[in-house]
């Protein structure tokens, strides 16, 4: 085929429109779906992209497609928000300076662009969203979101980090947080750190006889009069951690790869959080109705800047292929979306749902390898 690019590349043809939409209730791919499908099969103009996006999308458009690209783009992109399909808010957007980003020369940049798969369940409130004045054309979107709270702190995921030592690292951070709470621990560090149901990590726990261990650790170290990182190694140490909680052996949950969950978290997972532009991260976020913090794994659209001006919002309902139920969410700063979160399951029984103004993102625009 050329290019290095080879026909496994390209994805299964049966992916565009394989599945009925939980949007559109007939078989379509959602905006962010069907364009890394498209970018992967280089079209050898803008305008042939333009057709073949919206055929897959399938929003209703009664008038001819203009030449300018941005414009047509941009309107397809409102047109399926409008109807219920918020994959264009969740997109990575164009970095200025993509061959910079780490993994910007390896390929097409689909993967890195829409990683989290199909759609499996829309937005529960979108029938309470809008564009302003009802002009999707031009309107910024006005959406109802349930706030997670403001960002008190951001902790970067370094690339190429050691697993081990990351693990250490994130278990200190989770036990600031969480306390010597044994469920609030697992939950956060097992469940919406690295995707490992808590059941599965309990019912390991109690085989191991290591619950009542872990629980005699967290208390411990919480306990230190003196601040330390997590050590790696000996009996308390972040690979016993990794062991005890079933994160560091290959596991059949792991959407059917023979893979840890650290494993998973390092490669698929980093995708999910724009790990290859150096931007995954760790959040903490302060509640403002129970005034408590919790933290969520992210992936930003820029370095953090002015982080304490940012504020976290899940997007109720909404759940695709590779995302947790009811873990969508995005990270606003003056109206407008600088990250994602995709694992983001409620911490606390607090529902503060409000409406948010948000302006339209900078899409990302198919990007053929160069060689």
């Amino acid at each position: 085929m050329g290019k290095n690019l080879v026909p496994w590349n390209l994805g299964p043809l049966r992916d565009m429109g394989k599945e009925k939409s939980s949007v559109f209730g007939e078989k379509s791919s959602v905006f962010g779906q069907a364009f890394a499908l498209l970018s992967k099969r280089r079209c050898q103009s803008n305008h042939d992209f333009i057709h073949a996006l919206l055929g897959l999308v399938k929003p209703i458009s009664n008038r001819p497609l203009e030449r300018d690209f941005d414009r047509e783009y941009m309107r397809i992109a409102r047109m399926c928000l409008d109807t219920g399909d918020y994959s264009p808010l969740l997109m990575t957007p164009r970095f200025e300076k993509h061959d910079d980003v780490a993994g910007g020369k390896l390929g097409f940049n689909d993967l890195g662009v829409w990683p989290l798969g199909a759609e499996r369940q829309p937005p529960k409130f979108h029938q309470d969203s809008l564009f302003e004045n009802g002009n999707y054309e031009e309107g910024d979107l006005v959406l109802k979101l349930e706030k997670l709270g403001e960002i008190s702190d951001v902790y970067i995921r370094p690339r190429g980090c050691n697993l081990m030592a990351e693990l250490a690292r994130e278990a200190s951070i989770v036990l600031k947080s969480t306390g010597p709470d044994l469920n609030s621990f697992v939950h956060t560090l097992g469940w919406r750190l690295y995707d490992q149901g808590v059941d599965f990590i309990n019912r390991k726990l109690v085989a191991r006889n290591e619950l009542d261990k872990l629980a005699v650790i967290l208390r411990k170290r919480y306990n230190q009069t003196t601040e330390d990182s997590w050590p790696i190694e000996g009996p308390e140490g972040a690979r016993w951690l990794a062991d005890a909680m079933s994160l560091s052996f290959p596991t059949p949950e792991v959407h059917g790869e023979p893979l840890s969950r650290m494993a998973w978290v390092n490669a698929h997972g980093d995708t999910l959080h724009v790990g290859y532009a150096g931007l995954s991260c760790l959040l903490s976020v302060l509640c403002v109705s129970c005034t408590r913090t919790f933290v969520f794994r992210a992936g930003l659209f820029g370095l953090p800047c002015n982080f304490r001006d940012y504020v976290a919002y899940r997007i109720p309902g909404l759940k695709y292929q590779r995302t947790l139920p009811n873990g969508v969410g995005i990270v606003i700063k003056d109206g407008r979306i600088v990250g994602r979160m995709v694992w983001a399951t409620p911490a606390c029984g607090c529902s503060e749902i409000e409406k948010v103004k948000i302006k339209m993102p900078v899409l990302p625009v198919p990007s053929p390898r160069p060689f």
